[in-house]
């Protein structure tokens, strides 16, 4: 090849280089203006903030230095170091694919708690008042802050699939932390209009802006079924954290057993509260006699739904913990429990 040719090739070379570059830039802006328009379509350009905007040679989306101010408690502080949009479609204006993650999600739950109860003499005394047993579940994340999981520094993965013709929408999600552990769940619903499925964008974009969250997600679900579900939750530090809690709050001593597990009273009663049913009564016992194995030795425990069997919300009655209850008795869970090497 001549010297002419190698300058030829060379200026060639740079011309496909300058127009790759361009294109980049090109789609960059356009992603820009995309993500501007989304947020001022759905009115969050206000609340949502970001440092910079990114465009992978994947066509991911990437945002970073994120913070969100949440307008019923305008004093919660929270950043995120990096959020990605890895694919959204939508048809119709409707969306129908969402995948996204986010990490180095960062906030205290103090604030939190803060932010609900107007001051912090008010968490103390609610915190004094927590009853550890029936608060578990009524108040999450009084038990949290119990546990000494405070200051979180998240992972978070969100999958979201919706078919408009079938009415079904899947949705799966991960959140891993070094205090609260690794918690992960998927589950799947028929019978979702696209009026319905409005309801829960609207109940996410409520998180941020005014809004009555919960009566969207009642909307969202109220004439839909279950049919599937799938939880895991693996420990790190959570469980054991609450378990020194209540030890401490009875003043266990050394050769004690302790409060915080479940004895033989505790299974029986375990078993009463869920069985309908004679029919039920050993599959109820396997279940308690599992979930006090997991609170002994805690590690991983997963609850996995029976393919087939589905679960019509509405004919659903009682408080939040005897619907739940209901809920995986009828879809005819299995409760299994593993050793894993997870570690953050």
């Amino acid at each position: 090849m001549t010297k002419s040719m190698w300058i030829a090739v060379s200026v060639l070379l740079l011309l496909f280089t300058a127009c790759g570059v361009f294109i980049v830039l090109l789609q960059k802006d356009e992603e820009q203006r995309n993500v501007q328009y989304f947020l001022a379509r759905n009115k969050l350009q206000k609340a949502i903030e970001y440092k910079s905007l990114s465009l992978s040679v994947s066509d991911f989306i990437k945002l970073q230095g994120i913070s969100v101010k949440l307008n019923k408690t305008p004093d919660f502080k929270n950043k995120t170091g990096e959020f990605i949009i890895h694919d959204y479609k939508e048809k119709h204006n409707i969306p129908t694919y969402v995948s996204v993650s986010a990490s180095d999600v960062r906030f205290k739950l103090i604030d939190i708690a803060r932010s609900f109860n107007d001051s912090e003499e008010k968490v103390v005394q609610d915190l004094s008042y927590f009853n550890p047993i029936t608060d578990l579940f009524n108040k999450p994340l009084y038990s949290f802050l119990l546990a000494g999981c405070n200051d979180i520094d998240a992972s978070v993965q969100v999958e979201y699939i919706y078919h408009p013709e079938e009415k079904t929408i899947f949705l799966k999600t991960s959140f891993q932390d070094k205090c609260l552990g690794r918690w992960k769940a998927s589950i799947s619903f028929k019978n979702i209009t696209n009026a319905q499925q409005g309801k829960l964008v609207l109940a996410l974009r409520h998180l941020i802006q005014k809004g009555d969250v919960i009566k969207d997600l009642k909307e969202f679900i109220k004439d839909s079924t279950i049919t599937s579900l799938h939880f895991s939750y693996t420990e790190t530090k959570f469980v054991q954290g609450y378990k020194k809690y209540i030890d401490t709050l009875y003043l266990r001593m050394p050769n004690q057993s302790s409060q915080a597990e479940i004895d033989s009273k505790g299974i029986q009663k375990m078993v009463s509260y869920m069985s309908f049913s004679n029919a039920h009564r050993q599959r109820n016992t396997d279940i308690a006699n599992t979930i006090a194995g997991f609170v002994k030795t805690p590690d991983t425990i997963t609850i996995q739904s029976k393919q087939g069997k589905e679960v019509l919300v509405k004919i659903l009655s009682g408080d939040f913990f005897r619907r739940l209850t209901d809920v995986l008795l009828r879809l005819d869970v299995m409760v299994i429990t593993e050793k894993t090497s997870f570690s953050l």
